[in-house]
């Protein structure tokens, strides 16, 4: 589940039109407010920072 989560907020096809709302509310409001708006996790949910962290590793991982 949580590399699943994450993954998700990292998909970036800009022939998917879920994949571009997704990339702009993340570059609108940052990737926290993303993964609560679309996921309904709230910040203080135990797996909430820990798909936060998955994410970060993600865009390490892909460098």
């Amino acid at each position: 589940m949580l590399f699943g989560a994450a993954a998700a907020l990292r998909f970036d096809c800009p022939d998917d039109p879920q994949s571009v709302e997704l990339q702009a509310k993340i570059k609108a409001e940052g990737h926290a407010a993303a993964l609560e708006a679309y996921s309904g996790l709230k910040p203080e949910a135990p797996l909430f920072g820990r798909i936060l962290d998955v994410y970060r590793a993600l865009a390490v991982a892909g460098k």
